[in-house]
Order: structure tokens, then sequence, then C-alpha cells
């Protein structure tokens, strides 16, 4: 898990964020989590992508611990 910290940023989805994807039909980022049983945990939509990275990264750390976690901290 804590080589998850160093991985490079995503290309060719539509986030460079892990959990995030692009709604284009409503311009939302929907988050989802994997739950640790092989299936993923809806967390929510949000109107914005650092607010739902955000909402990925205190999730992964309230689960995984710091390791699983996106390496910056968006504001």
């Amino acid at each position: 898990m804590e080589n998850m910290r160093d991985c490079k940023l995503r290309v060719g989805t539509t986030s460079e964020y892990r959990g995030v994807a692009s709604k284009k039909k409503n311009q939302i980022w929907e988050v989802r989590i994997k739950d640790g049983k092989g299936g993923n945990k809806y967390l929510g939509c949000f109107t914005n992508k650092v607010a739902a990275t955000n909402c990925f990264n205190y999730h992964a750390l309230q689960d995984f611990g710091e390791f699983e976690a996106e390496k910056e901290v968006l504001k």
C-alpha cells in the first residue's frame, strides 16, 4: 500500500485522482472507494473536483490509513 503514495497522476481518465470520476452530463464529480470486500462504496457527488478529492482522502485515511490517500491535500 505504501507504493500508492508514489504513483504518478492518472492519464486517460475523467480525473487524475483516484476514486473521482466526472459525470459529464451533469457536470458533477462522483466519488467511490473500495470497500475492502471486492466492491465499491459510493461516497457522493460534488460540484467541484477539489471537494470530491478531499472526500476521497478523508475516507481513505479513515478506512485504510495514510498510504491510501492521494499525496497532495487540495484546498
